[in-house]
């Protein structure tokens, strides 16, 4: 079956070091696009945080962010898809961390919320490097005064609950007691980071939701990732790859390999399966 869309992750899968996107890549991307195929990211990012390598590039209308928790449609300025958090169940989440003492922070149409205790102690308390506070401060980051009062508004719906930089001493002993909670579904797309969303959030549902609304069918699309939240979406597409640095996870859900992210591993699938 002919391929309509292509679907990608962006860190360790597309992006080279210090998030670039390399000629060869771009290049990929845009013959895909010339002959006919939707190019979507799919990123456990939230839809402002997409680097310029990336939300550059003309041909990108549908964003898969969050996890797939909010599918964005960039001409018309909208979320064309949503399965977010509830606000009671993004309290419980807080709760849950809390005797762990992490940095926690949520994502909220396309933005990022954290606690002013928090975020004035996020290098001496909570581990963040330097490049990453260089980061935080070229993007649109908001501080409220009280996370658990933020949280119950009504107006106040959460894509994701994120855990950046959890340390190394109970980054495994937090992942096994998350993953026993019924209610959300935990993944991690780098060392120290945890994610979580509500249960039936994934990559896989959001390009469910942006297939129905551009009626495209999961034999129709192609995926490719390299860690546990591009899980789902490497099970569902008709025609899914890893790169050959992905987790043991994700080469196991993926039908085919290419090579590392360094390599071109994306140019190289398009180049073989698409064009």
């Amino acid at each position: 079956m002919k391929i309509r869309l292509f679907a990608f992750d962006l860190d360790g899968t597309i992006l080279h070091h210090q998030h670039a996107l390399s000629p060869r890549n771009a290049e990929a991307l845009r013959r895909a696009h010339e002959q006919g195929v939707e190019i979507v990211p799919a990123t456990g990012r939230m839809r402002t945080f997409l680097p310029p390598s990336i939300a550059e590039l003309p041909f990108i209308r549908y964003v898969v962010s969050s996890n797939g928790a909010a599918v964005y449609d960039r001409k018309e300025k909208k979320v064309i898809y949503e399965n977010m958090m509830p606000s009671s169940l993004a309290e419980h989440c807080f709760d849950l961390v809390a005797p762990y003492h992490v940095f926690s922070e949520v994502y909220v149409n396309g933005e990022a919320y954290t606690d002013r205790f928090m975020w004035e102690r996020r290098e001496t308390e909570f581990g963040y490097p330097p490049e990453r506070v260089a980061f935080m401060k070229n993007k649109t980051y908001h501080i409220v005064d009280d996370f658990r009062t933020f949280l119950r508004r009504k107006d106040v719906k959460v894509e994701k609950y994120n855990m950046p930089y959890v340390p190394e001493t109970i980054f495994e002993d937090l992942m096994a007691f998350l993953e026993k909670q019924e209610e959300i579904v935990v993944a991690c797309s780098g060392f120290t980071n945890i994610e979580l969303n509500n249960r039936t959030t994934s990559k896989a549902d959001g390009l469910r939701g942006l297939g129905a609304v551009l009626g495209i069918s999961a034999e129709e699309m192609m995926t490719i990732g390299d860690n546990g939240n591009d899980v789902s979406m490497l099970r569902y597409a008709g025609l899914s790859v890893a790169v050959a640095n992905a987790s043991a996870e994700a080469k196991a859900a993926a039908k085919v390999l290419t090579d590392a992210c360094t390599e071109d591993g994306v140019a190289k699938a398009i180049e073989k399966y698409l064009l």
